[in-house]
């Protein structure tokens, strides 16, 4: 990775000749881009989940993407009474990398039907190299269609 130094000055910076105000004490600072690997444990998912596509795919589809601990705490309440071998059948619109899979079988459920919508073939390829029992149902505008249907 890449480090750069930026100089601040009253406040303020400058990036390819453009100023910036920017909260932080006068002086140098090395910055430097994240790491796809630092990416995927900011949101709370398993190193390596997006190696099925190439870095820039994958910080955007992090980036586009839900925090999985947030998910799974909110999860733990609305699901706190279903048993972890019941039936869950889940539609998920706008799925992404289907952190929404991801987290209900981190908490251990053992029996989920998944249907997703989404159409980047880029998050698509996240979601079926990790969960291969996704049925992918393409553009989430479909349900709009008179003839809709799982």
């Amino acid at each position: 990775n890449k480090t750069h130094t930026i100089e601040v000055n009253q406040k303020q910076t400058k990036i390819k000749g453009k100023s910036y105000k920017i909260d932080l004490q006068d002086g140098c600072y090395n910055v430097r881009k994240l790491t796809v690997k630092e990416c995927e444990r900011l949101q709370t998912m398993p190193e390596g989940y997006c190696k099925s596509v190439s870095k820039t795919q994958a910080y955007k589809a992090l980036g586009n993407g839900w925090t999985a601990e947030v998910i799974i705490h909110l999860f733990n309440h609305a699901l706190s009474d279903v048993p972890r071998d019941e039936e869950i059948i889940v539609l998920s619109l706008y799925d992404g990398i289907a952190t929404g899979r991801y987290c209900l079988d981190k908490m251990g459920f053992t029996n989920v039907t998944y249907y997703a919508y989404e159409i980047d073939k880029h998050a698509i390829s996240v979601a079926m190299d990790n969960y291969l029992d996704i049925i992918q149902c393409g553009n989430a505008f479909a349900v709009r269609e008179e003839n809709w249907k799982i």
